[in-house]
């Protein structure tokens, strides 16, 4: 995001190389997956131009979403440039974002290792899981409900942990200098 200050425009100026140019130029297979805020938000459409996209910033291959957060069940994904819709015709919930990453990096890897064995590969993988919003799968939510962590609400659990990190602390030796 541009922000008005030297350095801070929101662009990569074309005299600076990512490691994904780097790598790409001296011969590794290089592929993005998920997330990437990197793109200025006047080039975040189908029309491009996508210089400031990873295929544009040395990264031959792109499979993710433009901006730093993303729906976990039907993101706006791109393959490349251009918008996919894995999710629909599936089920809610059956579909995932980190799982089709996952999944789709290892196809990559597969393919790239299948035309030459000895050729490298970097990816740079950067799940959306870990920023907000936060979407666990099913599994995860039935998880954590078995626990009965929340029954009581969140402020009391918060208490609970809070009252067991400082009993923890009493473990520890203080060292003075």
């Amino acid at each position: 995001m541009s922000t008005g200050f030297p350095g801070y425009n929101s662009v990569i100026d074309s005299d600076k190389a990512t490691i994904g140019r780097m790598l790409k130029d001296n011969g590794y297979a290089t592929a993005w997956f998920g997330k990437d805020h990197n793109v200025p938000a006047f080039q975040a459409s189908q029309i491009g131009p996508f210089d400031q996209w990873p295929i544009g910033m040395g990264f031959e291959y792109f499979y993710g979403f433009i901006g730093g957060d993303a729906n976990q069940w039907q993101p706006n994904l791109f393959r490349n440039t251009t918008q996919i819709y894995p999710f629909e015709g599936k089920e809610t919930g059956s579909w995932n974002l980190i799982t089709a990453m996952a999944d789709d990096a290892l196809d990559y890897m597969n393919r790239m290792n299948q035309i030459d064995p000895s050729k490298p590969i970097m990816i740079k993988y950067a799940p959306g899981a870990t920023h907000a919003p936060h979407h666990p799968t099913k599994e995860w939510v039935e998880k954590v409900r078995a626990m009965h962590l929340f029954d009581d609400g969140y402020e009391k659990l918060r208490e609970r942990i809070f009252e067991n990190q400082k009993r923890l602390v009493c473990f520890f030796p203080r060292v003075s200098k």
